[in-house]
């Protein structure tokens, strides 16, 4: 197996350890605060993932808005959005 390999394996890793380790703090703030909805959780946490990806890519001096630039990429990125 490659450096790289091990790599990806290592992150796919932490990645599904991160994923069930969230739903076991979803489940405690859902207890912790009814009025809070999984919709709402699900929101927040989007922005909040939308936000750092933008930073880091700004800190990283990448070109965050050039999909908008082909017309094609745009109505991709839209069509997803919108439909999931």
């Amino acid at each position: 197996m490659t450096r790289q390999q091990k790599l990806w394996t290592l992150l796919t890793i932490i990645s599904t350890i991160l994923w069930g380790i969230a739903g076991l703090f979803a489940k405690q703030i859902f207890l912790s605060a009814p009025k809070l909805t999984p919709m709402l959780l699900t929101q927040i946490r989007m922005i909040v993932g939308g936000t750092m990806l933008l930073i880091f890519s700004t800190i990283r001096k990448e070109n965050t808005l050039a999909i908008w630039h082909n017309k094609k990429d745009a109505l991709t990125v839209i069509a997803y959005g919108l439909a999931g």
